[in-house]
């Protein structure tokens, strides 16, 4: 593989993330963001002020949408996007929290069995659960390499298996762009092309304060995914997970993914 992921799924921002973001660093990836799936928009906007003002220097925080509650589903979809391309392995790590001998996971242990089962069948991708030891007069890391067990458990989740044996055909050829200034669908948007697209914002990526002021979001609709950045904002009014977004630019490289950089943009109502 070229390149390297590694996904911090968290859902509050505490000693136990910090130490799964540690131990991540040791995995030295060509990328590492933590992720919070958002069933709370509240408790969402809660954390994502904390991580700009407290977060981990240069680790951003993705703001996942998930208003049907579905979070395996969510953490699939979010894996198998970076898995795009057959190029790059993913690893994601759980922080898993103890505290005078009971476990608690980042999530349900359902919840958290079934997620590590549905990503460990993306080819490329890796589970692993990361420890953190509560209840001490001084909590004390203990070495990546101990604190580290993978997650490869037998789920015990309700929700229904995901096959992933089948790769979906390649996307037809991109239409030419509408002279009337419609919107095209986002798959067959194409490098160096100009055009108008209108989708849903899927998720959003918060930077620590001590970060370039950048924001940066995953627009999608039925045909896609593209991202859409703001260089010098840490936040524009009305922009959030789950809003409709219509935007216009030309199509760019960010990251190594497809982007439309500071377009001219509206809020669908």
């Amino acid at each position: 593989m070229r390149r390297h992921v590694v996904l911090v799924f968290v859902d509050r921002l505490d000693v136990a993330a910090a130490r799964a973001v540690q131990y991540a660093r040791t995995l030295t990836p060509d990328e590492l963001r933590a992720v919070h799936f958002v069933i709370d928009e509240q408790r969402a906007h809660e954390l994502a002020e904390a991580w700009r003002v407290h977060g981990l220097t240069h680790v951003p925080l993705e703001l996942v949408h998930c208003p049907d509650r579905r979070l395996t589903r969510a953490a699939v979809e979010t894996v198998a996007r970076d898995l795009n391309g057959g190029q790059t392995e993913v690893s994601v790590l759980m922080p898993e929290r103890k505290y005078k001998g009971v476990w608690h996971r980042v999530l349900h242990d359902q919840t958290a069995d079934a997620m590590v089962r549905a990503v460990s069948q993306l080819p490329h991708a890796n589970v692993t659960t990361v420890p953190f030891h509560f209840g001490s007069p001084t909590p004390s890391f203990v070495p990546a390499q101990e604190a580290a067990r993978p997650g490869n458990g037998e789920a015990r989740a309700a929700e229904p298996e995901l096959s992933f044996d089948h790769e979906p055909p390649p996307p037809p050829p991109p239409p030419p762009t509408p002279a009337d200034g419609s919107a095209v669908r986002i798959g067959d948007l194409r490098l160096r092309q100009r055009a108008t697209i209108d989708g849903q914002v899927r998720s959003l990526r918060v930077h620590p304060h001590r970060d370039v002021p950048i924001l940066e979001c995953t627009l999608e609709d039925n045909s896609g995914s593209v991202l859409v950045v703001f260089f010098g904002r840490r936040e524009i009014p009305g922009i959030e997970v789950g809003t409709r977004l219509r935007a216009t630019g030309i199509a760019s490289e960010h990251r190594g993914r497809l982007a439309l950089l500071n377009p001219a943009y509206d809020l669908v109502v």
